[in-house]
């Protein structure tokens, strides 16, 4: 908070400094200085992209947004079917998310692809935590495979979408094992847990990746 105090002096704002530091100082636990001050630029840009004459919380929110998911890329045109596919999938994470006891609050959902390589991503609240028990870790996995639960309901089919949700929402808890296209199409996704241990499925059998 006290970063963003500093940065936020130097900047025109709608209200108070204090009431924009505790907000996004709760949206951004972890962010380098550097990243904090990217916000703060970024806010100040898009203010005077749209016209306005002092940086609004919603100049905020699209700072956030594009420092942690990348802009849009209007470039990546989507056909309705893989639309359909991304909307599907990112609702799934949204109410995987919405259902747990300890998973983070959904902000935000998109379909609009990002720069990062996401086709779409779900924006949360997150918690100034590093660490978390087995209940914790397990639910914060189950809303990474939210997606594909949804794939699998709605299409009974699963697309590579699940590698974007693996990589780009939650990569702390859960990635792909190859970080390329290969998945176990039966039973247990095996996933890296904080990019070191291989987990089956299980809490009893896991290992160092050498």
């Amino acid at each position: 908070r006290e970063i963003f105090e500093q940065h936020l002096k130097s900047l025109k704002l709608t209200q108070s400094s204090t009431f924009y530091s505790q907000r996004l100082a709760e949206l951004t636990p972890g962010f380098s200085g550097a990243d904090i001050a990217n916000i703060c630029n970024e806010a100040a840009l898009h203010a005077a992209r749209e016209g306005h004459t002092s940086v609004h919380t919603l100049n905020f929110e699209y700072a956030v947004e594009r420092v942690l998911a990348g802009t849009a890329k209007k470039s990546k045109i989507l056909s309705k079917e893989e639309q359909k596919v991304v909307a599907f999938h990112e609702s799934g994470h949204a109410l995987v998310g919405w259902m747990l006891e300890h998973t983070e609050a959904v902000m935000k959902v998109s379909i609009a692809p990002r720069t990062n390589a996401a086709l779409g991503f779900a924006q949360m609240l997150p918690r100034d935590q590093h660490l978390f028990t087995k209940e914790q870790l397990f639910e914060r996995m189950c809303m990474a495979l939210g997606g594909r639960a949804s794939e699998a309901l709605s299409f009974n089919k699963v697309t590579s979408a699940l590698l974007c949700a693996c990589s780009a929402e939650d990569p702390s808890v859960l990635t792909p094992p190859s970080r390329g296209t290969g998945r176990p199409e039966e039973g247990h996704p095996h996933c890296l847990l904080h990019g070191e241990a291989v987990w089956d499925g299980t809490w009893h059998r896991a290992h160092l990746l050498p």
